[in-house]
């Protein structure tokens, strides 16, 4: 609730607002998968981001946060190009709140598990 809190207006715009953490992604938006998975090196920013997942030593926002901006650095990247193919491949949205506090509810397994279903996803574009 602390993260929808501001996004919804009344009691029953919640189930639609915390859908994506408690059940898996069944559809992507469709102007997010034009707009990020549609994209040359989509598959490239998805595994790159699987590794960070991996790798990351506390699985906790801030730290996310820091080694996906690193991330888009060493890709030579910003950061609103992981972010955003990250945002869609999470939570099936192009609009959410925070994705690095997304991340961290989510939890690891469960993140690892949306990034390899969007890459096969985008295989099959």
């Amino acid at each position: 609730m602390r993260l929808v809190g501001s996004r919804v207006k009344t009691l029953n715009e919640i189930p639609a607002a915390i859908e994506y953490f408690c059940e898996d992604i069944a559809a992507y938006d469709d102007k997010g998968v034009a707009k990020h998975f549609r994209k040359a090196n989509a598959v490239d920013i998805l595994t790159a981001l699987i590794e960070l997942v991996d790798n990351c030593p506390q699985f906790e926002a801030e730290l996310i946060e820091t080694r996906m901006r690193r991330q888009a650095d060493i890709m030579q990247l910003k950061a609103a190009e992981l972010i955003h193919p990250a945002r869609l491949a999470l939570s099936g949205r192009t609009n959410t709140p925070g994705l690095f506090e997304i991340m961290e509810l989510l939890g690891r397994e469960r993140c690892r598990q949306r990034l390899q279903n969007a890459v096969a996803y985008i295989r099959g574009l």
